[in-house]
């Protein structure tokens, strides 16, 4: 069973959600989901891009932000100015919802359990149990867009007739995976690619810091929205090694527990279909 904490009574500095009941629910969401904290830190190593587009990725805690409209991020003063005559100076302002899916997109890479869910959907995407070099040939763009967390009252406003709540909470919603040749990605989505190839050829170590053959297959994300569909030119782009386990893991032909209260427990297979799910 799961509860819902009124916006009102939600505490100071959370998000109002859900707050879940159940001991063994309670325990798994634990299990699975990292602390405030370790979100707060895998956040801040996340590899983030200049907006003036020189090319450089700084860690999230590194790179300084426009102060008027805090979205706009910079390595550096002299691309800070250089990207205000170019034209921030007229966009720069109030966040819009296209703002927003980026920033909840970016908050997800902080998440261990969605980024190992994305290492799955690039195996199974680009068929790389078949041929591992696939990954060297496309990358894999997602679709990202807002909604809301409420579905029912949503629906209900729906049927009614009434505009949608422009108060509602939002959340994340992936909706859909694409392979793309990774000639046609972003160049921002290159350069984190051949970033990644680079630190592995060096380091012969995998997106989790274990030891790894220097052949392993490097899988490239970029993040785009409904109105937009290059993703800012690829401003959030990610490039993994692959563990060798998620290869593993794969091959082992694994299933899923899917539980509904209506039809009880059922193991199904972990594919694309469950996996976007």
């Amino acid at each position: 069973m799961s509860d819902e904490i009124p916006a009102e009574n939600a505490p100071a500095g959370r998000i109002p959600f859900i707050e879940f009941i159940s001991p063994e629910i309670r325990a798994e969401a634990n299990r699975l989901l990292p602390s405030r904290q370790q979100r707060k830190e895998n956040l801040n190593n996340l590899e983030v891009h200049c907006d003036a587009q020189c090319g450089k990725a700084l860690a999230r805690s590194e790179i300084k932000v426009c102060g008027r409209c805090k979205q706009a991020r910079y390595c550096s003063q002299a691309c800070q100015k250089a990207h205000w005559k170019a034209g921030h100076k007229i966009e720069c302002g109030e966040g819009s919802v296209n703002d927003l899916v980026f920033k909840l997109a970016e908050r997800a890479l902080a998440v261990p359990k969605i980024v190992e869910h994305f290492w799955m959907i690039s195996i199974e995407l680009l068929g790389l149990l078949a041929d591992a070099s696939e990954a060297g040939r496309f990358a894999i763009k997602v679709q990202c867009k807002t909604q809301p967390v409420d579905m029912m009252a949503a629906l209900r406003r729906a049927m009614n007739g009434e505009n949608d709540d422009a108060n509602a909470q939002v959340a994340l919603h992936y909706a859909g995976f694409a392979k793309v040749p990774l000639g046609d990605a972003p160049a921002r989505t290159r350069k984190a690619a051949e970033a990644a190839r680079e630190k592995l050829q060096a380091e012969r170590k995998d997106a989790e810091g274990a030891p790894v053959r220097g052949d392993a297959p490097v899988v490239a994300y970029y993040f785009v929205s409904e109105q937009d569909d290059t993703g800012k030119d690829g401003l959030l782009s990610a490039a993994w090694v692959l563990p060798d386990w998620t290869l593993a893991y794969m091959r082992s032909n694994p299933k899923s527990l899917l539980r509904s209260a209506m039809f009880g427990d059922k193991k199904v297979p972990v594919d694309m279909e469950t996996l976007t799910e």
